[in-house]
């Protein structure tokens, strides 16, 4: 414990400035002649109490303000379990706090479950809670609201995703994500501060990916950046798919290292045909204007 005293304090007999506190009465004392100088009524016991005999919760703060709480995590919990259905319903009364009770359980779920970034998940929190301000989005799934806000939440940090995985992780069909994409996307329009971060996936985030996947030497992984930096000098990535421009960017560093990976392995691990991918490897060839057989 760290005794903080009042500045320029001293002994009014000996003149002595070393001074005490006295922390069972609260009292400043001379450390020179034992003379009680100033009474405190000064508590240093602990800030907590314990109810229900609950001794694993003596914390007397809270967790810090989350926005994938439905109440940001400044609301209160009873310990006793009895009073734990009686508290939920009474914490949650509107139809908007229900909605956001639900989706934020299962944010949190698939949180833990597929290990995501936690700025994503305070992201995807911050865009869902805009989006269900909005009357529009009334009647729409759930499931395909959160898929949609938690993908765009990925491209904000610029980290790797696909609808087909935002997809598995909600257990939902593409249709579901496709019905609420348009709306979510025309509601945070609005939101010029988050509009403007929303950044088009480079394909050369997924090169990494892809390469710790298929266990491809470091070497590769740095000449498929390569391929990819100068062929987008060239304006390729114009309406092509990411994924697969980073795919055949990979592949195509396997053949100039010799190293042996068949088109299907990379088509396969990255969901993309082995036409589409035979396609791009054409297309940075040409752009490139190198000679490499396939």
């Amino acid at each position: 414990m760290i005794n903080i005293l009042p500045p320029d304090l001293r002994c009014n007999i000996c003149k002595n400035s070393e001074v005490i506190i006295d922390t069972l009465t609260g009292s400043y004392v001379c450390k020179n002649c034992g003379t009680v100088i100033e009474k405190k009524s000064i508590d240093f016991g602990r800030e907590w109490r314990i109810f229900f005999e609950d001794k694993n919760q003596k914390a007397r703060t809270g967790a810090p303000i989350t926005f994938a709480l439905h109440d940001k995590g400044v609301g209160s919990e009873i310990a006793e379990n009895s009073f734990n259905t009686l508290q939920k319903r009474t914490k949650i009364l509107t139809s908007e706090e229900r909605r956001l009770y639900t989706s934020f359980e299962i944010l949190d779920r698939i949180s833990s479950q597929y290990n995501i970034p936690k700025e994503v998940i305070e992201t995807c929190a911050i865009l869902y809670r805009k989006v269900t301000k909005n009357s529009l989005i009334k009647g729409k799934s759930i499931k395909g609201t959160l898929g949609v806000t938690l993908y765009f939440a990925y491209k904000i940090h610029d980290f790797p995703i696909t609808i087909k995985e935002i997809t598995d992780m909600l257990k939902i069909d593409k249709k579901e994500i496709s019905k609420c994409y348009s709306l979510v996307l025309e509601i945070i329009k609005n939101e010029k501060d988050l509009i403007s971060k929303i950044k088009l996936n480079n394909p050369k985030i997924y090169i990494e990916k892809i390469a710790k996947a298929l266990n491809l030497d470091y070497k590769i992984e740095t000449l498929a950046i390569k391929i990819l930096d100068a062929a987008m000098k060239t304006g390729i990535a114009s309406g092509k798919s990411p994924k697969s421009l980073a795919s055949a960017a990979v592949y195509l560093a396997c053949i100039m290292t010799n190293n042996k990976k068949t088109q299907k392995e990379i088509a396969n691990y990255t969901q993309i045909s082995e036409v589409t991918l035979r396609n791009r490897c054409k297309e940075l060839i040409k752009r490139l204007d190198v000679e490499i057989i396939l």
